[in-house]
């Protein structure tokens, strides 16, 4: 079962979606106005200085939840040309593209945002139940492959996602204690082939993301 907080960010999503349909937001800059409006109506957090990352949520649930790409297909391109953007890099290296040729095609030109952001999609797919975890694993190989300047970063992002499956696990009830977070970590750290995330990561994506309280955590965290 799908998350409470996973649920209540999709519920906001689909309000928002609501209102861009009707034509009561005009910018980017509205919609996630609006969008984190619906956050804390509903007590949601965000991290700050990747607040403009919630983008990436929105629009997944507009193409891929409520199937709305012919429908809205005017304010995808008007407003979530980016991502839809970054989509198509994902889709492009999961043919067997390098991401490098895939960006600079798509792009016309690369920075490190364009690589992270490229992972973020495959990243909030498999949260969201949008996509595979396996398609997020072949992209970070890519990256490492094309980028390997961006390793230690890259691995921090993969460790970053582990973290937040583990505290997904927890939220879903299917960790009993803190062997079986110790086991999971492990496992999750080698398939996916990164770093394990600490303890200290792991509480504060439950507490962001998931709303789980400190009395709760501590039973699997130290």
């Amino acid at each position: 079962m799908m998350p409470f907080a996973i649920r209540m960010r999709i519920e906001a999503c689909i309000e928002v979606w609501g209102d861009i349909l009707e034509g009561r937001l005009r910018s980017r800059a509205q919609i996630l106005r609006r969008l984190l409006r619906e956050y804390r109506v509903r007590g949601l957090d965000t991290i700050p200085r990747r607040r403009r990352k919630e983008l990436f949520t929105l629009f997944l649930i507009g193409r891929h939840g409520l199937g709305l790409h012919e429908e809205a297909e005017e304010a995808f391109r008007r407003y979530f040309g980016y991502e839809a953007r970054c989509e198509r890099a994902l889709e492009e290296v999961l043919k067997g593209r390098g991401l490098e040729d895939a960006l600079f095609t798509i792009f016309d030109f690369i920075d490190e945002e364009l690589v992270f952001d490229t992972l973020r999609v495959a990243a909030a797919k498999a949260t969201l139940g949008l996509g595979a975890e396996e398609d997020l694993l072949r992209a970070y190989q890519m990256a490492l492959k094309d980028f390997p300047y961006l390793r230690r970063g890259l691995m921090r992002f993969m460790s970053h996602f582990i973290a937040l499956k583990l505290a997904m696990d927890i939220a879903q009830g299917k960790v009993r204690d803190r062997e079986e977070k110790e086991y999971l970590k492990i496992q999750y750290s080698n398939r996916l082939r990164a770093p394990p995330p600490s303890d200290k990561l792991v509480r504060e994506l439950s507490r962001r993301v998931f709303l789980l309280s400190s009395r709760t955590l501590d039973r699997f965290l130290s």
